[in-house]
């Protein structure tokens, strides 16, 4: 599935299967299941039931946050819930950028239509006859399930050789996970090779205004830095 950026840049990615959505909901239901089952013990050993007003009160404070369980993941966890994270999927937008907190709303919105009821044929159905693995809330929200399992080789990785006593430059760079990374280095890489100067400029601007970074450096070197300052972080 191919990806077109703000930039005009495409990136591809590999659409996440029904398989691994259904297990990745699975997982987060059992999850779930077993938190209300925590929260039912603790409110028994306490001596609180279900039919008095503490019971009610008690129970809502407590059952609050798992409502919005799949929200509140996939907000704080960059697109992924822990079910999702163990199946190595994750939500992504189809104009190449970050999910806004709207984008996951509008995902979390249509969720009780699609999912919790009717056994979830209807997030099923609509998966299954799109071609970019989406669900009515996806459709919606402008975004998609990408898998990030694809096997890549050395040279793919975000992994370089660093000459030994390197000084980072920008530590702005830990800001940044493996999965962007991934796509920038090889996105700079195939630049480099097809010496597509254009792109080397756009994914320069880009790291520059994700990172807050003011730099006098000329961009292919600053792009360069980037990547072995990322290294050497997450080397450690």
């Amino acid at each position: 599935m191919e990806i077109t950026t703000t930039q005009n840049v495409a990136i591809n990615f590999e659409k996440a299967n029904v398989g691994d959505r259904i297990l990745a909901t699975l997982i987060d239901g059992l999850i779930v299941f077993g938190y209300y089952f925590g929260v039912f013990f603790f409110l028994a050993l306490l001596g609180i039931t279900g039919n008095n007003v503490m019971f009610s009160a008690v129970g809502i404070i407590l059952f609050l946050p798992v409502f919005f369980y799949n929200l509140l993941f996939e907000v704080f966890m960059g697109g992924q819930s822990p079910g999702k994270r163990m199946r190595k999927i994750k939500v992504v937008r189809l104009d190449g950028e970050r999910p806004t907190f709207g984008s996951y709303l509008i995902r979390w919105l249509f969720r009780p239509i699609e999912i919790l009821s009717c056994s979830g044929s209807i997030a099923l159905i609509t998966i299954l006859i799109n071609g970019k693995s989406q669900r009515i809330g996806d459709l919606a929200a402008g975004t998609c399930v990408i898998s990030l399992k694809k096997e890549m080789s050395l040279n793919e990785t975000v992994w370089v050789e660093l000459e030994e006593g390197y000084i980072p430059v920008f530590p702005q760079v830990k800001r940044l996970n493996d999965s962007d990374f991934r796509i920038i280095k090889h996105k700079f890489d195939e630049a480099v090779k097809e010496e597509d100067f254009k792109m080397i400029n756009l994914l320069a601007n880009k790291i520059k205004k994700v990172l807050a970074i003011e730099t006098a450096m000329y961009n292919q070197p600053f792009v360069e830095t980037i990547v072995k300052d990322y290294n050497y972080f997450m080397g450690k």
